[in-house]
């Protein structure tokens, strides 16, 4: 958390966009979806893995620079610290909190069991195979519809569960 803050610090933007570097094949327009969203609608926080319905992969976060300088003077677990935005979301409407107004873009399909990401070489070897069928600058639904045409490739990676690594942090606040 604190890194993003100081990456941001020098701009004091309105508006800070999380992306992760796991996220290879993430789809710009979903990117610019979520930032209008959040824009429009005048909130603090929006992405869309709150209730995820994107394929894994797709995670895009947005959220005021001001909610990020609150959130690193009242985080203290190591899951908000770590994985920057939980203390935020933790506490916003969209959760039942007061401090963070919020909300979450959602698909009108569920495909969160679909991974695009890569935190695996399982995964990894999933984005090579379909970098090769597609290349690199198609939408996130014809990734999906590739996979689903393969079931082979599909299959390779099918096993594991979104954010394990979060899960780990949570299971080192219990013990902390």
């Amino acid at each position: 958390m604190e890194r993003f803050y100081l990456t941001a610090l020098p701009e004091s933007p309105e508006w800070v966009v999380r992306l992760t570097s796991d996220c290879p094949l993430i789809d710009p327009f979903e990117i610019d979806r979520v930032i209008q969203f959040a824009i429009t609608n005048d909130l603090d926080y929006v992405s869309n893995t709150l209730q995820p319905t994107f394929p894994d992969g797709m995670d895009t976060e947005v959220f005021r620079f001001t909610a990020l300088k609150r959130a690193l003077k009242e985080a203290k677990l190591t899951s908000e610290l770590e994985h920057v935005t939980p203390y935020i979301w933790k506490n916003s409407t969209y959760k039942g909190g007061k401090l963070f107004t919020s909300d979450c873009v959602m698909n009108d399909e569920d495909f969160s069991g679909v991974r695009l990401t890569v935190d695996t070489q399982e995964d990894f070897e999933v984005i090579e195979k379909l970098v090769e069928l597609l290349g690199t600058d198609k939408s996130w639904h014809e990734y999906v519809t590739a996979l689903h045409e393969h079931p082979d490739i599909l299959k390779i990676n099918k096993h594991f569960t979104r954010n394990e690594g979060y899960e780990k942090s949570i299971n080192i606040d219990k013990n902390e």
